[in-house]
């Protein structure tokens, strides 16, 4: 093949821009697949670790009579919470303060009864 002056320096120019281009290309191919070599690692780690957790779930199946130790224990609670009394305060509590109050009402006034006839008893015995 016989080229011209002019075709060996377009070629002569053509060739160096083509290495060029196709150096560029290939170091974007190269990054393009490394990402992807990277995210391809990720993901088989992500499914060897989905596996163990499937072989795990599959080992600790909750069973049918485990659902029946929960209702067990479920209506246990419901029972001791339904001997906790629902009165704000108890009604015991109530009565008791009641009594209480009555107690030291008539011991106070007793007091004051006291107080009165000692204060007169010296008023008059002072006066």
């Amino acid at each position: 093949m016989n080229l011209s002056a002019f075709n060996r320096h377009r070629v002569g120019l053509i060739v160096p821009v083509l290495n060029v281009a196709m150096g560029i290309l290939l170091a974007t191919v190269g990054v393009f697949l490394k990402s992807e070599l990277a995210e391809l690692r990720q993901l088989r780690a992500d499914v060897v670790s989905l596996r163990e957790f499937m072989a795990e779930t599959r080992a600790n199946r909750f069973t049918a009579q485990d659902g029946a130790a929960v209702y067990r224990e479920l209506a246990s609670l419901r029972e001791e919470m339904a001997k906790i009394p629902r009165e704000t305060p108890p009604k015991w509590f109530l009565e008791r303060v009641d009594r209480l109050e009555t107690t030291l009402g008539a011991r106070i006034t007793r007091l004051e009864e006291e107080v009165r006839r000692k204060e007169w008893a010296f008023s008059k015995g002072s006066g």
